[in-house]
């Protein structure tokens, strides 16, 4: 239908788009996860970090979003607007070791910038690194 369209008239070109099944209809990835216990059940999963201790990293990250006062001039400061720009504007990649998609975060980007921000801004400023963030898996792509 829409190779009978001229590429000049733009005005033809939407009226043939918007009698298309596809026009304005978006696909729901997020029905696809489950419910909020599946992807409770997933996370938890995942979190094998053996360093891992909650209580001195709750101290901790509570210690540094109360703290209004910065010690160093080189602190490290990406504020959640950044981190949902960047997040927004992720590329189609293969998952990581965690399993997410990377579409999660590009359509639940307004959700995740808050505590991805503190996360980051925390691990830079503290100079501690999670083990887990430190590994990538690498997948060949042949070349056809």
């Amino acid at each position: 239908m829409l190779t009978k369209a001229s590429t000049s008239n733009i005005k033809q070109l939407w009226s043939l788009l918007k009698c298309t099944d596809n026009c304005g209809k978006r696909l729901n990835l997020l029905s696809e996860c489950g419910n909020a216990e599946d992807i409770n059940k997933h996370f938890a999963s995942v979190a094998t970090d053996p360093n891992y201790n909650k209580d001195n990293i709750i101290t901790e990250l509570t210690r540094y979003i109360s703290s209004s006062v910065n010690t160093a001039e080189s602190e490290a400061s990406y504020s959640h607007v950044f981190i949902a720009t960047v997040l927004s504007r992720v590329r189609k990649t293969s998952t990581g070791s965690d399993g997410i998609p990377y579409w999660v975060f590009k359509e639940c980007a307004g959700e995740l910038c808050v505590i991805i921000s503190v996360l980051i801004n925390f691990s830079i400023n503290e100079g501690c690194v999670p083990s887990v963030w430190r590994h990538a898996i690498i997948t060949p792509a042949p070349k056809v």
